[in-house]
């Protein structure tokens, strides 16, 4: 591979990197738009359970933990 071709897949890489970026920047404004500060609430609380509950899980089976 020539290093012109090295240089061409790099320029895509980082293209695609900027825009998936902002792809994912301007959908979570449009969100936080349209979503009420209620649903952003009650959405939050599953997530914090959800992230307990896998932190929980991660942390009893190096333990040793009994298998669900």
């Amino acid at each position: 591979m020539s290093s012109f071709a090295k240089g061409a897949m790099a320029l895509r890489v980082m293209a695609l990197n900027v825009w998936s970026r902002l792809l994912t920047f301007v959908l979570n404004q449009l969100s936080l738009r349209f979503i009420t500060r209620t649903v952003l609430g009650i959405v939050g609380m599953e997530m914090e359970l959800l992230l307990s509950t896998v932190l929980f899980l991660a942390r009893m089976y190096p333990n040793g933990a009994p298998s669900l």
